[in-house]
């Protein structure tokens, strides 16, 4: 399908942008990421005779907070949003809701504004936005509005900023203390539109909820919130029974639309569930946040890496979910499979039973750390060339045991090699190539070294 012709106008300023606007009315649609706006122009669900791309308007893009209030600009990229720190800081629930929408390649270019803008009903933000009481900001030749988001969705796809206005940016409160988050849904596929999805905001004071939040994407043609469910929840102290009567109450209160995909009974069984979920989600979340962190250095493939923590982390789980080296593998995580070894000032240990606080001004090495820019080191190639894997899930572990191993006893023979290995398990069986292949790697380094004399 091939888009239907339209005049293309790229405006400099917001300003000239806002002047074409108040020139054609509804003749023009803004493009922004395009994401949802070039598809219904291809299957001519909307034919405006131009299209005015605002993509060049950085004004419009960014993050900022001033006065407990975040504000992200319309034109904000998705992806962006998702990798702030402010964000995921000040405005949790919208940092859990943005990695669903659609995939990478969609939140690429697909923008803040743009989506609600759009204001499809079972997108993530509209529920977000409907949530947390967000306001919307639109200008005009006429000045500035300031829309809350009660006000905003009007309808399918159909929102209160006027065809001279265009949406500016988006203002979020920041997150009181003690507030806990979960954005769950129900999708035929990662990245569809949900059939149902919620989004869930507790805030717990002293172990007692003191702000509730919960708005459902998907049951009807606009984002919808639970407000009785909501009521229902103050000043009681979280709990599975209160949560399961607060599901009943939420479901009770809808009437979502049938389709193929689901009947309207079946989105209603679907809603409770997701409020049940995402009560409990959002209270052990607030829980997590309140515990306190403990910052941390130390030496990670010879380069200096940090963050902040729980004293619950451990070492394993740092170095996979706070610096992305997830070829240190999970398995057990309780110290008998062996997967997880690293090694630590030269000594291999079991990742998972070590804090990542005790971890702090050591030095740690991980499996990315034996091949340096890609290009595999003397033991991982010897390995390769042996065929020491099948599924490849233990092999990390083996390679970082069988590196430090070598590494003190460079001239091993095969039983002292087996005994030495005999604590990492393959869950393949394949124990047999994976020793032929340390072998390999000791007998090249001892040809190494001869032919150095």
């Amino acid at each position: 399908m091939k888009l239907p012709e339209f005049e293309y106008q790229e405006p400099a300023t917001v300003a000239e942008a806002i002047g074409l606007l108040a020139q054609l009315q509804d003749e023009a649609s803004l493009l922004a990421g395009g994401q949802s706006l070039i598809p219904l122009l291809a299957m001519r669900l909307a034919r405006p005779a131009v299209l005015i791309d605002i993509n060049g308007l950085d004004d419009l893009s960014g993050v900022s907070v001033t006065d407990g209030r975040v504000t992200i600009g319309a034109l904000t990229r998705e992806y962006m949003a998702e990798e702030s720190e402010t964000v995921a800081e000040a405005v949790p629930l919208l940092a859990a809701a943005l990695p669903l929408i659609g995939h990478e390649a969609i939140r690429s270019r697909g923008t803040l504004g743009g989506s609600l803008a759009h204001a499809d009903p079972a997108a993530e933000l509209p529920a977000v936005a409907r949530a947390l009481d967000a306001e919307f900001v639109v200008r005009s030749e006429s000045g500035e509005r300031v829309i809350p988001a009660a006000e905003w969705f009007e309808g399918y796809l159909t929102t209160s900023r006027r065809p001279e206005e265009i949406l500016v940016e988006v203002r979020f409160a920041v997150a009181e203390p003690g507030t806990g988050v979960a954005f769950q849904e129900v999708a035929r596929r990662h990245g569809d539109f949900a059939m149902v999805g919620l989004a869930a905001s507790l805030t717990l004071t002293d172990g007692t909820i003191t702000d509730a939040r919960l708005a459902f994407s998907g049951v009807a043609d606009v984002p919808v919130r639970a407000a009785e469910a909501e009521s229902l929840l103050l000043n009681q102290e979280p709990s599975a029974e209160l949560f399961a009567e607060a599901a009943r109450r939420a479901a009770e209160q809808l009437d979502p639309p049938a389709d193929l995909h689901g009947s309207s009974d079946y989105r209603k069984k679907v809603a409770a569930a997701l409020v049940r979920r995402g009560l409990q989600a959002a209270a052990d979340n607030a829980h997590e946040r309140l515990l306190p962190m403990i910052d941390i250095t130390m030496t990670v493939n010879g380069a200096p890496r940090g963050g902040s923590v729980e004293a619950r982390k451990t070492l394993a789980d740092f170095l996979r979910d706070d610096l992305d080296l997830t070829g240190t593998h999970v398995g057990c995580e309780h110290g008998v499979c062996g997967a997880c070894t690293v090694i630590v000032d030269g000594r291999p240990v079991r990742s998972c039973l070590m804090l990542a606080v005790q971890a702090a001004g050591h030095e740690v090495t991980t499996i990315e750390g034996l091949s340096p820019d890609g290009v595999l080191g003397p033991l991982p190639q010897a390995m390769r060339d042996s065929h020491s894997f099948q599924c490849g899930f233990c092999t990390p572990g083996f390679v970082m045991q069988a590196t430090a191993f070598l590494g003190a006893h460079p001239d091993a023979g095969e039983q002292a090699i087996r005994e030495a290995l005999s604590g990492n398990i393959c869950r393949c069986t394949g124990y047999q190539s994976i020793i032929d292949g340390v072998l390999l790697a000791a007998q090249r380094s001892s040809a190494d070294v001869g032919s150095d004399r």
